[in-house]
């Protein structure tokens, strides 16, 4: 039996109960490691796959520019619109404003409507409103949030400064809001033995290269029906 989901050419895994060999398999054919998620929602013209943790925002299931949930995706300093091959202070922009406009934001730059980076109260509503859950696999480490029955996950990437990847044990994803001229809020999180670290007060310089995960409004109006896994045939 096909559905729009194998037409499209995506494998997505709906359980918790994710081992490494699958997800190794999977993407030696290409396909896509969602780990996990319940309830996509495809949004906007381009289906951009969507989690609803029952926010006032949606999660994009995988990092700006990333294949699966567990790929890091692609680096950005603060407000710029293109990857570089070194993130230093005399290449960077000098964007200063309060919060980034469209013509700043990768996303909605890129994905368009309703899609955008999060706010530094987004960031700090995932972190404070759901349950979390640190996940450490042999292929894949990171953060696990769940709440409404969904949940969105994400890796430790670290970030760059110049051409080094540093702090690669933690998560680190931007948001579009400023701290002062040289700084721009960013969610950090990371584990020291049992205890697992949030934050989404945390500043750091805006040339640095940064993941980005993309989110859109609660109640924009889906493009095609919610994936459950009843509906796969894999």
């Amino acid at each position: 039996m096909k559905n729009s989901i194998n037409r499209k050419k995506k494998i997505i895994i709906l359980s918790d109960d994710i081992n490494t060999m699958e997800i190794q398999r999977l993407l030696t054919i290409g396909g896509k490691a969602r780990i996990p998620s319940q309830n996509l929602i495809e949004v906007g013209n381009a289906s951009r796959t969507a989690v609803d943790l029952g926010l006032t925002i949606m999660w994009s299931d995988c990092n700006y520019g990333a294949g699966s949930p567990i790929s890091s995706g692609s680096y950005y300093s603060w407000g710029e619109l293109s990857t570089k091959a070194r993130y230093r202070k005399k290449d960077y922009s000098n964007i200063e404003m309060s919060q980034l406009d469209d013509a700043h934001d990768i996303v909605a730059a890129s994905w368009g409507s309703p899609w955008r980076m999060p706010t530094y109260s987004e960031l700090n509503d995932l972190i404070t409103k759901c349950e979390k859950e640190w996940v450490d696999e042999d292929l894949y480490k990171g953060i696990r949030f769940k709440k409404n029955g969904n949940s969105v996950f994400f890796p430790v990437t670290g970030y760059i400064d110049d051409q080094t990847t540093k702090n690669s044990s933690e998560v680190w994803i931007w948001s579009k809001s400023q701290d002062d001229k040289d700084e721009a809020y960013a969610m950090r999180i990371y584990r020291n033995g049992d205890t697992i670290h949030v934050s989404s007060e945390t500043s750091q310089y805006k040339y640095y290269g940064l993941n980005i995960r993309p989110v859109c409004p609660s109640n924009v109006p889906v493009s095609s029906v919610i994936v459950s896994p009843q509906t796969l045939d894999m």
